[in-house]
């Protein structure tokens, strides 16, 4: 019942038919689950080939008899196309979940042919939500594939098979996977091994699984991760070698060289696999690519390998890839080399090992020259070669046998079977025999210099000058080894070269700088490296040395050389330059020209040290092509000798300096000597020189030690009596240690810093020396070239630069950062102190009061010895003169005077000095005062010191403030801070700071400000009134704060007494006090309100005065007037004048103040584009404000009827101004008041306040009228009556031509009784609609009207009164087609129908003309109109849109049209279409149309031609739903052509409806091909434009042809039925383009050749075209009737000819059909016809097919010739006959066949 029921439903389609949506109504199969119709699928659409029943997803067939059920379920949803993205991801869930294994395979198939139907965006939604799903097929290992198969590890796999595929499949396992892990099956050859390949997947139909469905997926189908490939390799090679792995492996190396050709920069996935097994050689397996090279002269085989020999080079590109050079890498060769030793040990090697190791080290030897490894030399010395017993010794304990004889010594000779060259023994660094033993006699070592490199030397010398900053480098040196005495030698002689320790010494035995001082080394001082100063010496020579004598020298003695050429010392290297000799008085002996030039016997006797410094006398030095002669060294020594008396200001130990010359004679002469005497011994570096010098902790905080300060005096006297006297202060340490960098404790920790926080400063006394200035150096012990532009002397052990010339210039690395904090914690402090000691030392006077000239004096001698920036010669020391006054301006050092004249008067200012204290007078009238010094703050004192800047000029002023106790220095310590830090904001003399000094009078600090305050100003330190009134003239222009005016004692009252202001009682300011002349004493004395009113704001803040206010006034007005003016109605005639108040003098004065009140509080300044700025007055603001003050009080005079009255304030916007209005307006004849014009015309009352209404304000007009409405309505109505009319369009054209600008109250106008209706009475429109008609009659509608709250107005005279009714009623009605639409047409029906038709008619004259203009350009009228019921169809009127076009063709055939015949005429149609009516076929109706149509319609054929011509007309409409026509079956079939009776052999296919659709059906010119299997288009719809619109290519699916052709054949075949032989044409004429499918048929051995002389069909393999005899049913002879589609046979396996093969494959079928039986006679024949056509070929075993070659036997039966004997010796066969089980060949005799028995 539930059933038929909903059958019912869908049959009539019902209205509740919709309402099955959502509800489980439809039953499935197989077991009546009731689905939602949503979920259902359609059993005949593509998609459902996803499902099977047991899904329960296919409706029942009663739900799908009728093509009209099955559109109204898809209509419901029922999903035939497509279906949503969740449900193919379930459906590829269910893939793994499948029982039978050929299902899992077909659903999964599916599923990719549903995705290649969909779009591209559907494509990529499905794939998002599948493509992590296990539902891919995983390809099994291939038959010939010998490896590992990726594919056959563990994972979820399925071999059951459900009961449809038992029969047709064998059980196999299918493993399934997501998409991500596979790889498309043409990888299966490069990464079957190590990833899993995806199953092949067929295409069907026209659907094909395209790679880009794939990799949608995440299949990998085009680029092959090389890793992957790589790693098969590796597989490969872990196996044993078996057949085909050349070819594989050399595929694979083909594949990498084209991905490497195409993608180069994939070669560095390469990188990882240099040391895996992957090349396969051809002897020696798989090697690793890191031991082959692309040449090699030798053959270093089995060790390493040469590409070019292994066939590997012409993978170019792969080779490069890993690596593989031309030649082998030093390092590889070199790790065969030594693994050699871990192989053999101490065993002896054979002499083939001896040689293949000969043959390795000289490969090492060549590649050495064509790799760049700065590692081969030491590498070299690691190896181990076999010496001449045949064992293994490490390189540098062997050596070459040189045939001397030496008297001891054991060492070892290379092997005589290891070829070597001399080069190759260089390279080795073997040695001969002789040199060896040389070796052990000296002592080498890495001393000093282990800067190998000539070329790195030579750049140091490009920092230093070649200059006397040499001998300042040695000077330290000694200075800092604690030498005393130091003399430079300019040694000129040339030195005996007979018996040196070398030949190659004699070049250095010429004229030389020698340099002597008595201290000698210690060991540690041997162990130091030289710093880069020393290496200033290079500038001299190629090859310094020197002997040290002493206590503390090892050995007692030791010289030291260094040669960076290694050109004099011949057991020199680049790594060890230098060489240290000991036992020297055995080498004295041996070799004593070595020692003269050290100066033993002159210096060295007990202990001291010579530096040697032998000239460079050629310009073949890579360090300096500078040759060095006599005469640039005496220069040299000179310039030298002009600075050693600055030298000695800061050396510590030093006390002596020398400069001695030796001529070539060997005589000695003393050129120049100085001496410096201290007046105490001060040392504050001891400790920590002496922890520097024996800490081995690097990371000891040297940089902190204890702060320690000395000072001391010193003299330097040289042997030309010029001398110079000097204090110095020592400084060692910071006051805080935590001041040093970060970045500095870092280098001391490293041990890259090892400097000392040590400065000194040199204050000059006194000296004989003319040039002051050139006294004053920059030290680092010794002076530098950098001057410093101080005016003392300073030292420090500075960071250098790499010149020595001067302070390091770097910035932000330690060692700038070194010299900042040294600078600026300690050089500075000590720089202050000296100074603050000198100052002390100048003003020595106990008492402060001086005269001018004398305080002059002293205070020049104390500032010229400050630093002043303008003087600084560098950045560096800018820094310092401002970290100078920094330390001076944070430490409270007291360097800033104060001088306060005693008396006040005009003072006159010299040319460079500035402050009271530089001021010039008369002589017989100095300017005494008192001098202080105070620091620039005090923690004590709450102002600190002032300066006065340039641009003050009012010296009375500072006079004053000095005198109140306020501190203003001298500028010039001003200047100097500001030179120092043009950044420092020093504290100048300001009106602020004035200001801030005169308000501390009332408070407790000691240096507050000091005023006498309640006395006469003259008794005060003012002296007198103008003082005060210029002081608070200073301070009041920069007034910024109202804090700063309370307490100032500057007020200045009536009574000459000076106060300070208070806001206890603050008074008033205003020049309007006649206003209340009792009130008087509240004022400010008027001479000070100018100067506060400039500052009034700031006074008003502080609330020290107060303005005089309307609020004021009002408070007040009680004192003037009574009561009776403070009244909201009162209206008082005003007064005459008079003195009585009020009168018309002082209401005037009332308003000026209003006015002038008002402009002062609502008054600001505003920006403009033209003159920059404007005042504007916020006349709104004061309107408010006067209202709120005064708005109670009858002040405003207006004028009644010719007499002024005074109203309250409040009540002045009740009035109307006139001023404007025509004097015609009716405005003037309005019973309203109007303001008095006495007030109005002097403009003493301004009207921009807008007190009373304007005609430029209509809001306040509207007001007005709407206040006096009544009076205006009984106006109105009185001249009604007297038939006196007011034209009162005056009125409604200025509010309409104001009213939307000014926004007007729509309430308050639509109230005024100032509208005239149609019948020309005076009326409000309050609350109504108006209609204002244009042309369009009402006459039938005004009872209407006035039922729906219209109203009918009177056309209006004037834009401006339309623009009024809009403005009241936006929406108000006055176009015809409005009217229609908003009136006419929703009350249509109820006019009658005369009426009702002729407002139809006007309305179709106005629409008609715009019917072709676009559905966006219609008026809305359009839109009413389709809503409006007009047609009447059985007594009841309906809308347009139920009726449809009878002028459209298809819907006459499809029978619809159904519009009465009195709306017929074609006037009406463009109406009745903009009405609504149904005139074309959309897309949904077409669906309609073709889902209904049904096969048993005797019009089917005529309905379903008329939408083909319809789709075909007006495609581009229908694109929309072209998937779903495609799909629907509502096409007739084609009827094939049944005169050859071909139906009556294979059925024509049909559908479950009848009819076809157009995507399941083929072109009717397929016809012969497909009949069986497909749907055949009718020719009305085969049209090849409209298919290919459509998509469809019209031909046929290849399984279909395939299938079709099969079936045919194979019924032909087995009813041996006669063909018409055109049928047969027709298919192998199709075929002759399908070579996919003759392949297919070929493949399955098709029976689809037709031979009609014999009426059968066989298969194409069994046909030759060339043939002598056939051989029935086996082999035929083709058919000449069909000659031209031989090559159509020939591509289904045709041959020209039999050949051996194809007579053993008759054999074979005849086996097969008689298997171990006797052959019959024929049988027989055909077996004796195919053994002879088989002997007549070229027999070649190797070329057969088949599996076994069949031959007949004695008992007449057919065996494999591997079975049987050949019986050709008759006794041994009647011997053994009995007894043999085995067959015998029957022999080509008995069958007549004239052959050989060699053929067996």
């Amino acid at each position: 019942m539930r059933d038929d029921l909903t059958l019912h439903m869908i049959d009539h389609v019902d209205a509740c038919v919709e309402s099955l949506q959502g509800i489980a109504s439809i039953p499935t199969h197989p077991y009546g689950k009731m689905r939602d119709p949503r979920d259902l699928i359609y059993p005949q659409s593509q998609v459902a080939k996803m499902y099977s029943e047991s899904d329960e997803k296919f409706p029942q067939d009663k739900f799908t008899q009728t093509s009209n059920r099955c559109c109204v379920l898809l209509d419901l949803g029922m999903k035939s196309k497509t279906i949503p993205a969740e449900w193919v991801k379930e459906r590829a869930c269910s893939v793994v979940q499948s029982v039978c294994s050929q299902c899992a395979l077909h659903r999964s198939r599916e599923i990719l042919y549903y995705m290649a139907m969909q779009d591209e965006e559907e494509q990529n939604a499905i794939a998002s939500n599948i493509q992590t799903l296990p539902f891919l097929p995983v390809m099994n290992k291939p038959l010939n594939w010998q490896y590992a198969w990726k594919g056959d590890e563990n994972m979820s796999k399925q071999s059951k098979l459900c009961s449809s595929h038992t029969t047709s499949h064998m059980e196999e396992i299918v493993t399934f996977t997501n998409p991500s892990d596979l790889y498309s099956s043409h990888f299966k050859e490069l990464v079957g091994s190590t990833e899993l390949i995806l199953r092949p997947i067929q295409s069907r139909n026209q659907y094909k699984v395209h790679d880009s469905i794939l990799n949608k997926l995440g299949v990998t189908v085009d680029y092959l991760p090389l890793e992957s490939v790589i790693e098969q390799l590796v597989v490969f090679s872990n196996t044993p070698l078996l057949d085909k792995i050349h070819e594989r492996c050399h595929a694979i190396y083909e594949h990498l060289e084209k991905v490497l050709k195409c993608q180069p920069t994939s070669a560095s996935e390469l990188h990882n696999f240099q040391n895996k097994n992957i090349l396969l050689t051809k002897k020696h397996g798989f090697v690793e690519p890191s031991l082959c090279a692309l040449s090699s002269e030798h053959d270093c085989a089995p060790d390493l390998f040469s590409a070019s020999i292994e066939g590997l080079d012409k993978y170019k590109l792969l080779m490069n890839a890993l690596d593989i050079t031309t030649n082998f890498s030093f390092s590889v060769v070199e790790k065969k080399i030594l693994s050699k030793k871990e192989a053999w040990g101490k065993k002896k090697l054979s002499d083939e090992a001896v040689s293949q190791m000969s043959k390795l080290v000289d490969e090492l030897y060549k590649v050495s020259f064509t790799t760049l490894d700065n590692n081969q030399v030491s590498s070299s010395q690691s190896l181990h070669l076999p010496d001449t017993r045949g064992y293994l010794q490490p390189v540098n304990k062997l050596c070459f046998d040189d045939e001397s004889k030496l008297s001891s010594g054991n060492l070892l000779c290379m092997h005589h079977n290891f070829k070597v060259s001399k080069d190759m023994l260089k390279w080795l660094g073997i040695v001969s025999k002789t040199q060896k033993r040389l070796e052990g006699s000296s002592h080498r070592m890495h001393f000093g210099q282990k800067k190998p490199l000539t070329t790195r030397l030579r750049n140091i010398l490009q920092d230093y000058p070649c200059d006397s900053g040499i001998m300042k480098e040695l000077l330290q040196n000694a200075d800092d080894a604690g030498a005393t005495q130091v003399a430079f030698i300019l040694d000129l002689r040339h030195l005996p070269t007979d018996t040196l320790f070398d030949k190659r010494y004699a070049p250095l035995q010429g004229p030389s700088l020698s340099v002597y001082n008595n201290k000698g080394f210690t060991a540690n001082d041997l162990k130091r490296q030289y710093g880069i100063g020393f290496n200033a010496v290079y500038h001299l020579t190629d090859a310094p040395s020197f002997l040290t004598k002493g206590p503390d020298v090892p050995q007692g003695s030791t010289i030291c050389m260094f040669d960076p050429h290694c050109r004099y010392d011949p057991s020199a290297t680049v790594e060890a330059p230098g060489v240290r000799f000991t036992n020297l008085d055995e080498l004295r002996k041996d070799h004593p020209d070595s020692f003269i030039g050290y100066l033993e016997t002159e210096f060295l006797q007990t202990e001291g040290t010579v530096f040697r410094l032998p000239l460079r006398s050629s310009a073949d030095s890579d360090i300096s092509k500078n040759v060095v002669t006599e005469s640039d060294l005496r220069k040299l020594v000179q310039e030298f000798q002009s600075e050693m008396s600055k030298c000695m200001l800061f050396l510590r130990c030093v006390r002596k300096a020398s400069v001695v010359r030796i001529d070539e004679t060997g005589k000695w002469h003393e050129d120049y000597s100085v001496n410096s005497k201290v007046s105490k011994q001060v040392d504050v570096l001891s400790s920590i020189l002496c922890r520097k010098k024996q800490s081995t902790n690097t990371s000891e905080n040297l940089y902190a030690p204890e702060m320690v300060r000395d000072s001391y005096k010193i003299q330097i006297t040289d042997n030309t009596e010029e001398t110079s006297k000097w204090t110095i202060v020592q400084q060692v340490g910071a006051h805080n240690k935590e001041s040093v960098p970060d970045i500095v404790k870092e280098a001391f920790h490293l041990g890259s810093l090892r400097l000392l926080p040590h400065a000194s400063v040199a204050l000059l006394l006194n000296t004989n020396i003319q040039n002051i200035k050139s006294l004053f150096t920059t030290s680092c012990y010794l002076p530098l070239p950098a001057a410093s532009g101080l005016p003392f002397s300073v030292n420090g052990h500075f960071a250098l630069s790499s010149s020595r010339r001067d302070l390091w210039s770097g910035t932000g690395d330690c060692k700038a950062l070194w010299n900042q904090w040294l600078m600026k914690e300690v050089l500075v402090p000590a720089a202050v102190y000296a100074l603050d000691n000198c100052r002390l030392s100048i003003f020595h006077k106990t008492s402060n009061y001086l005269d001018e000239f004398e305080y002059r004096s002293m205070i020049y001698s104390f500032q010229k010895r400050l630093p002043d920036m303008n003087d600084m010669k560098s950045a560096k020391w800018k820094c310092f003169t401002k970290w100078f006054y920094e330390h001076v301006k944070d430490n409270g050092i007291p360097f800033f005077d104060v001088f306060i004249p005693e008396r006040d008067k005009v003072q006159e200012y010299s040319q460079g000095f500035r402050g009271p204290m530089y001021s010039t007078t008369t002589p017989d009238q100095p300017c005494n005062g008192h001098l202080h010094w105070h620091p620039l703050t005090e923690p004590a004192s709450e102002f600190p010191v002032y300066f006065l800047d340039h641009s003050f000029d009012k010296p009375n002023v500072s006079d004053t403030l000095k005198r109140l106790g306020m501190k203003i220095s001298s500028d010039l310590m001003c200047c100097k801070l500001l030179s120092a830090d043009p950044e420092y904001q020093y504290q100048k003399l300001t009106p602020t700071s004035a200001l801030n000094f005169l308000t501390s009078w009332n408070q407790s600090f000691p240096d507050k400000c000091k005023p006498q305050l309640e006395k006469v100003v003259e008794k005060t330190p003012f002296l007198k009134a103008k003082n005060v009134l210029d002081l608070f003239q200073y301070i009041s222009h920069e007034l910024t704060e109202s804090s700063s005016v309370v307490n100032l004692p500057l007020l200045l009252t009536n009574d000459n007494v000076l106060r300070p202001f208070t806001n206890s009682k603050p008074v008033f300011i205003s020049k309007y006090c006649s206003l209340l002349p009792n009130l008087g004493g509240e004022f400010v004395n008027r001479n000070m309100v100018i100067e506060i009113e400039q500052h009034v704001n700031f006074f008003k803040e502080a609330n020290v005065v107060k303005p005089f206010t309307t609020a004021d006034l009002r408070d007040r007005l009680p004192s003037v007037l009574d009561s009776s003016y403070q009244s909201d109605n009162a209206m008082i005639k005003l007064p005459d004048l008079g003195n009585t108040m009020p009168n018309k003098w002082w209401l005037e004065n009332v308003w000026r103040f209003v006015t002038n009140n008002c402009l002062s509080k609502f008054t600001r300044q505003e920006p403009t584009t033209t003159t920059g700025s404007s005042v504007k007055v916020n006349w709104e603001a004061s309107k408010d404000h006067l209202i709120q003050t005064l708005g109670d009080w009858a002040l405003y005079p207006v004028t009644v009827a010719g007499i002024t009255y005074l109203v309250s304030i409040n009540n002045a916007w009740k009035s109307l101004d006139m001023y404007g209005f025509d004097i015609n307006s009716p405005f003037r004849v309005l019973p309203i008041p109007e303001p008095c014009p006495h007030y109005k015309n002097k403009d003493i009352i301004p009207a921009e306040l807008k007190l009373s209404a304007t005609k430029n304000e209509p809001p306040a007009v509207l007001e007005v009228l709407y206040f006096h409405k009544n009076e205006i309505s009984d106006y109105i109505t009185r001249n009604q009556q007297i038939q006196s009319s007011l034209d009162v369009g005056d009125i409604l054209e200025y509010l309409g031509r104001h009213c939307d600008t000014k926004s007007l109250c729509k309430e308050k106008i639509s109230q005024l009784q100032i509208f005239i209706n149609a019948t020309g009475q005076h009326c409000s429109v309050f609350g109504r609609h108006i209609i204002v008609p244009m042309s369009v009659d009402l006459a039938y509608m005004n009872q209407i009207a006035l039922e729906n709250g219209y109203v009918i107005l009177k056309q209006p005279s004037s834009s401006y009164i339309e623009c009024l009714y809009k403005y009241i009623h936006p929406n108000y009605l006055s176009r015809d087609l409005d009217i229609y639409s908003k009136f006419i047409l929703p009350n249509l029906e109820h006019l009658e129908e005369p009426q009702r038709m002729s407002y139809l008619e006007t309305l179709k004259v106005k629409l008609t003309p715009l019917y072709h203009d676009s559905k966006d350009k219609q008026p809305e009228v359009v839109s009413v109109l389709k809503n409006t019921r007009f047609i009447q169809l059985n007594g009841r009127l309906q809308t347009a849109n139920n009726f449809y076009d009878p002028s459209n063709h298809v819907f006459r055939v499809m029978k619809v049209a159904n519009l009465p015949q009195k709306w017929n005429d074609l006037h009406w149609n463009y109406f009745l279409r903009m009405a609504g009516m149904i005139y074309e076929v959309t897309p949904y109706k077409y669906l309609v149309f073709a889902r209904s149509l049904e096969a048993s319609d005797p019009d089917v054929k005529a309905k379903s031609e008329v939408l083909i011509q319809h789709l075909e007309t007006c495609y581009s409409d229908m694109k929309s739903v072209r998937s779903d026509i495609e799909d629907i079956e509502f096409l007739v079939p084609y009827n094939i052509d049944n005169s050859m009776n071909i139906e009556s052999i294979l059925p024509c296919f049909k559908t479950t409806s009848g009819l076809v659709s157009i995507s399941q059906s083929v072109h009717s010119k397929y016809q012969y091909a497909v009949w069986s299997t497909v749907s055949i288009l009718p020719e009305y719809a085969a049209n090849d434009s409209l298919l290919t619109q459509l998509n469809i290519s019209g031909t046929p699916p290849e399984d279909k042809v395939l299938q079709h052709i099969t079936n045919f054949c194979d019924v032909c075949s087995r009813a041996k039925c006669k063909v018409n032989e055109k049928v047969m044409e027709s298919i192998y004429e199709y075929l002759m383009t399908q070579r996919n499918i003759c392949d297919n048929l070929k493949q399955k051995d098709v029976p689809v050749v037709h031979i009609p002389k014999h009426r059968v069909f066989v298969s194409a393999s069994q046909v030759m075209e060339n043939l002598e005899d056939e051989i029935l049913p086996y082999l035929y002879k083709a058919p000449t009737r069909y000659g031209k589609y031989f090559d159509v046979f020939k591509m289904m396996g045709m041959k020209d000819q039999a050949i051996c093969d194809t007579y053993a494959q008759v054999l074979t079928r005849i086996y097969q059909c008689n298997i171990q039986q006797e052959l019959h006679p024929e049988e027989m024949q055909r077996m004796t016809m195919a053994l002879n056509g088989l002997l007549k070929c070229e027999l070649s075993l190797q070329k057969l097919t088949v599996d076994a070659l069949y031959l007949p036997t004695q008992k007449r039966t057919l065996r494999k010739s591997t079975e049987m004997f050949v019986a050709d010796n008759d006794n041994l066969l009647r011997a053994v006959q009995s007894q043999l089980k085995e067959p015998l060949f029957l022999g080509f005799a008995p069958l007549k066949i004239i052959g050989t028995m060699e053929i067996l």
